[in-house]
């Protein structure tokens, strides 16, 4: 008896396939379990039928991919990769690499601790919904803002708000099932909506991100400790340890943008090649994540500061050792 290898997507699918076809589950329930549409599982229901476990099996396994390289570049991709630039093209670290998987944005993150699942529009047909929306809203917009005469900026805030209501009235489509599903927020939920930094405790009991520092409480932890910082919206620094909050820091005076600490150091590099990002908080006069510097200043003249004068032709600097030396020691 042969084997067939199926991945761990399309194991599940025949023990739910047969109980479709004994009647014990429906179609639907069947599309839920397994994050499909009903048309889908029908097509896997009729190939199981004609089939069977082979039919569930994709189609394209074992044949070569009609997007693959030619030889003569696959093999000289494979030469440099094992030669040349072996070891440069990882970008997984050694904690990623055992987990088996990339960390998370600092979007990923915050959804993931709130329970959230983001689904990208992967597909034309997602992504033609949202354009087709924008689209609507772009056409009828211009035309309603025409007829109501409206030219300035603050009249159209002022309009909005009856635009919406009216676009909402005429194409607002009413929900399958009208229960609420929202959930209630966690009790703390501004420390979620943080930008999080892995830290290593300092000889001084201290953990820093650049331009900021968060001193602990003494016999908190000791150094080497691994601990998370989680700068929040409004510009606080919590210093958490196993999720518990061991130390804080309050928020910078002024106005404060909270920026991920590598886009921050990407505007600082561009800005000192004398590139300015549309839209930035440098932009607005508004002080991003980084206080520090980039470069340290360079140093101020000294108030009354004069030039070095050289000495008179009599002085003792000029004259040798032994003619500076009393009678005394000759």
């Amino acid at each position: 008896m042969g084997h067939l290898t199926m991945s761990s997507k399309e194991a599940p699918r025949p023990g739910l396939l047969k109980a479709v076809l004994k009647g014990k589950v429906t179609n639907l329930e069947v599309a839920r379990a397994l994050k499909l549409s009903v048309r889908q599982v029908r097509r896997l229901r009729r190939r199981y039928e004609q089939a069977g476990l082979k039919g569930l099996v994709h189609r394209l396994r074992g044949r070569p991919s009609n997007r693959r390289l030619g030889p003569p570049l696959r093999e000289r991709v494979i030469a440099l990769m094992t030669t040349a630039y072996a070891g440069l093209n990882n970008h997984w670290s050694l904690e990623e690499q055992l987990a088996g998987r990339q960390r998370p944005t600092q979007l990923g993150q915050a959804f993931e601790e709130l329970g959230i699942r983001y689904i990208p529009a992967g597909t034309p047909q997602a992504k033609g919904r949202i354009e087709r929306l924008w689209g609507t809203l772009h056409d009828r917009l211009t035309a309603e803002l025409n007829l109501a005469g409206i030219t300035t900026v603050e009249a159209a805030l002022a309009f909005a708000p009856s635009f919406l209501d009216d676009f909402h009235r005429r194409f607002t489509v009413p929900a399958r099932d009208p229960r609420p599903i929202w959930r209630r927020p966690l009790p703390h939920l501004d420390h979620s909506l943080a930008c999080r930094y892995r830290r290593v405790v300092a000889r001084d009991s201290t953990v820093s991100i650049p331009g900021r520092l968060v001193r602990l409480p003494p016999r908190c932890c000791t150094p080497g400790t691994s601990v998370e910082i989680r700068e929040l919206l409004d510009g606080r620094l919590l210093v958490l340890r196993h999720h518990r909050l061991i130390a804080q820091e309050p928020a910078p005076v002024g106005p404060f943008v909270l920026t991920p600490r590598d886009e921050a150091r990407r505007r600082r590099r561009l800005a000192s090649l004398g590139i300015d990002l549309q839209g930035s908080p440098t932009s607005h006069n508004l002080p991003s994540a980084h206080v520090r510097p980039s470069t340290p200043a360079p140093p101020k003249p000294k108030a009354n500061s004069r030039p070095p004068r050289p000495p008179s032709a009599d002085h003792p600097w000029r004259r040798s050792y032994h003619s500076r030396s009393s009678p005394l020691n000759r």
